[in-house]
């Protein structure tokens, strides 16, 4: 039960964080000020930022942060140790973030927000005049 609670606890306060300091109702994407997340997503799953909506984007962003974080100290709970909770905690850090990230770009690029990336058209061989093609 302790478990539980801590982790709505953990997804509450990440929420109104994410809310009150990251979030502005004026956001706009300056490719100069990106976070690290966007930065992974439109490089990775090549997403297209002409027709994504910002401001929805940071607050999925936050809450995938916040769900990550919040299962991580949900599986922490059960470990009565500090010094064992603090491993577990950063042995889990990549792992969840990486597939949290992934499970969210994937879903982007099925949303058809990323470029439409063709592949190069091969070029021909030229055949040397008086050569017989087998």
């Amino acid at each position: 039960m302790l478990s539980i609670i801590s982790f709505l606890f953990t997804l509450l306060i990440l929420e109104i964080y994410y809310r009150i300091f990251v979030l502005r109702k004026d956001m706009k994407y300056n490719p100069q000020k990106v976070p690290t997340e966007v930065t992974l997503l439109i490089k990775k799953y090549h997403i297209d930022m002409k027709k994504v909506n910002y401001y929805y984007l940071m607050k999925s962003i936050g809450r995938i942060n916040a769900l990550g974080i919040g299962l991580i100290v949900f599986i922490i709970t059960f470990f009565k140790r500090m010094n064992i909770q603090l491993l577990i905690a950063l042995l889990l850090c990549i792992p969840v973030i990486l597939i949290s990230y992934s499970l969210f770009g994937n879903y982007l690029v099925k949303q058809g927000l990323s470029k439409d990336l063709k592949p190069k058209p091969k070029k021909k061989k030229m055949r040397k005049k008086g050569t017989v093609k087998k």
